[in-house]
Protein backbone atom coordinates (compact mmCIF):
# COMPACT_ATOMS: atom_id res chain seq x y z
CA UNK A 1 0.00 0.00 0.00
CA UNK A 2 1.24 3.50 -0.74
CA UNK A 3 1.22 5.27 2.24
CA UNK A 4 2.80 8.21 1.42
CA UNK A 5 -0.22 9.07 -0.82
CA UNK A 6 -2.02 9.10 2.87
CA UNK A 7 0.05 10.81 5.11
CA UNK A 8 1.52 13.45 2.41
CA UNK A 9 -1.78 15.42 2.29
CA UNK A 10 -2.29 15.27 6.19
CA UNK A 11 1.22 15.96 6.72
CA UNK A 12 0.90 19.25 4.49
CA UNK A 13 -2.31 20.23 6.20
CA UNK A 14 -0.52 20.15 9.67
CA UNK A 15 2.44 22.12 7.95
CA UNK A 16 -0.25 25.01 6.96
CA UNK A 17 -1.37 25.31 10.02
CA UNK A 18 1.41 25.31 11.12
CA UNK A 19 2.94 27.79 8.63
CA UNK A 20 -0.32 30.04 9.88
CA UNK A 21 0.09 29.99 13.23
CA UNK A 22 3.71 31.18 12.95
CA UNK A 23 2.40 33.85 10.47
CA UNK A 24 0.71 35.09 13.44
CA UNK A 25 2.45 34.26 16.61
CA UNK A 26 3.64 37.24 18.07
CA UNK A 27 -0.14 37.95 18.73
CA UNK A 28 -0.35 35.03 21.24
CA UNK A 29 0.19 35.03 24.98
CA UNK A 30 2.54 32.36 24.89
CA UNK A 31 5.61 33.96 24.26
CA UNK A 32 6.11 35.02 27.62
CA UNK A 33 5.08 31.71 29.49
CA UNK A 34 7.42 29.19 30.51
CA UNK A 35 5.50 25.81 29.87
CA UNK A 36 6.36 23.17 31.45
CA UNK A 37 7.27 19.53 29.25
CA UNK A 38 8.58 16.89 31.99
CA UNK A 39 11.53 18.53 33.20
CA UNK A 40 12.34 20.77 30.92
CA UNK A 41 11.13 23.99 29.98
CA UNK A 42 10.36 25.47 26.46
CA UNK A 43 12.86 28.30 27.90
CA UNK A 44 15.29 25.96 28.40
CA UNK A 45 15.28 23.67 25.37
CA UNK A 46 15.29 26.90 23.30
CA UNK A 47 18.61 27.44 24.41
CA UNK A 48 19.94 24.57 23.34
CA UNK A 49 19.16 25.52 19.96
CA UNK A 50 21.88 27.69 17.78
CA UNK A 51 20.31 30.59 16.35
CA UNK A 52 20.97 32.24 13.10
CA UNK A 53 19.80 35.91 13.73
CA UNK A 54 18.50 37.71 16.87
CA UNK A 55 15.00 37.22 14.99
CA UNK A 56 15.06 33.21 15.41
CA UNK A 57 14.04 32.81 18.95
CA UNK A 58 10.12 33.74 18.42
CA UNK A 59 10.05 31.36 15.33
CA UNK A 60 11.89 28.53 17.49
CA UNK A 61 9.31 29.15 20.47
CA UNK A 62 6.54 29.53 18.45
CA UNK A 63 7.52 25.85 16.98
CA UNK A 64 8.32 24.38 20.12
CA UNK A 65 5.21 25.18 21.75
CA UNK A 66 2.81 24.18 18.72
CA UNK A 67 4.79 21.06 19.06
CA UNK A 68 4.03 20.81 22.57
CA UNK A 69 0.78 21.61 22.06
CA UNK A 70 -0.09 18.82 19.09
CA UNK A 71 1.92 16.41 21.32
CA UNK A 72 -0.99 17.02 24.41
CA UNK A 73 -3.59 16.56 21.45
CA UNK A 74 -2.22 13.48 19.63
CA UNK A 75 -1.76 11.90 23.43
CA UNK A 76 -5.56 12.87 24.35
CA UNK A 77 -7.05 11.11 21.54
CA UNK A 78 -4.82 8.70 21.07
CA UNK A 79 -3.05 9.74 17.78
CA UNK A 80 0.19 7.98 16.87
CA UNK A 81 2.49 10.30 14.78
CA UNK A 82 6.19 10.49 14.37
CA UNK A 83 8.38 13.41 13.15
CA UNK A 84 9.94 13.42 9.53
CA UNK A 85 12.32 14.77 7.01
CA UNK A 86 13.99 17.66 8.22
CA UNK A 87 12.85 17.47 11.43
CA UNK A 88 13.53 13.94 12.38
CA UNK A 89 17.27 15.27 10.76
CA UNK A 90 17.97 17.83 13.39
CA UNK A 91 16.54 15.62 16.09
CA UNK A 92 18.97 13.17 15.20
CA UNK A 93 22.01 15.34 14.95
CA UNK A 94 21.57 18.29 17.17
CA UNK A 95 18.79 16.43 19.89
CA UNK A 96 16.51 19.60 19.42
CA UNK A 97 15.14 21.84 16.03
CA UNK A 98 17.69 22.89 13.35
CA UNK A 99 17.95 26.72 13.43
CA UNK A 100 16.63 27.05 10.09
CA UNK A 101 13.32 25.20 10.52
CA UNK A 102 10.25 27.42 9.54
CA UNK A 103 8.30 23.74 10.24
CA UNK A 104 7.71 20.51 11.75
CA UNK A 105 7.14 17.64 9.77
CA UNK A 106 5.15 14.86 11.54
CA UNK A 107 3.27 11.67 10.19
CA UNK A 108 0.20 9.96 11.48
CA UNK A 109 -0.96 6.43 10.52
CA UNK A 110 -3.98 6.42 7.84
CA UNK A 111 -6.09 4.59 10.50
CA UNK A 112 -6.30 7.73 12.16
CA UNK A 113 -7.44 10.01 9.71
CA UNK A 114 -11.38 9.60 10.12
CA UNK A 115 -10.54 10.27 13.66
CA UNK A 116 -9.08 13.70 12.71
CA UNK A 117 -11.65 14.36 10.32
CA UNK A 118 -14.11 14.41 13.57
CA UNK A 119 -11.98 16.18 15.82
CA UNK A 120 -11.43 18.55 12.78
CA UNK A 121 -15.31 19.41 13.42
CA UNK A 122 -14.46 20.63 16.89
CA UNK A 123 -13.95 24.02 18.43
CA UNK A 124 -10.85 22.55 20.19
CA UNK A 125 -8.51 25.46 19.93
CA UNK A 126 -8.44 29.10 20.21
CA UNK A 127 -5.11 29.45 18.66
CA UNK A 128 -5.30 26.00 16.23
CA UNK A 129 -7.32 24.59 13.25
CA UNK A 130 -7.06 21.24 12.30
CA UNK A 131 -7.89 20.64 8.80
CA UNK A 132 -8.31 17.43 6.63
CA UNK A 133 -7.97 17.50 3.10
CA UNK A 134 -11.21 16.51 1.43
CA UNK A 135 -9.70 13.35 -1.12
CA UNK A 136 -8.03 11.58 1.70
CA UNK A 137 -11.60 10.66 3.75
CA UNK A 138 -13.67 11.04 0.75
CA UNK A 139 -12.37 8.35 -1.51
CA UNK A 140 -11.75 4.63 -0.32
CA UNK A 141 -7.97 3.67 0.99
CA UNK A 142 -7.69 2.08 -1.65
CA UNK A 143 -8.05 4.29 -4.61
CA UNK A 144 -6.23 7.02 -3.53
Amino acid sequence: MRYYRIILPILFGLILAMALILNNYEEHPFRRINIKNGNITIEKAIQQIPTCTQDDRPRQRALLYTLQQWTYFAQKYNIQYWIAYKTLVAYHQHHSLSPHDLDIDLFIMVQHTAQLLQLSQLNFSSIYELKVHPQWYIVEATKR
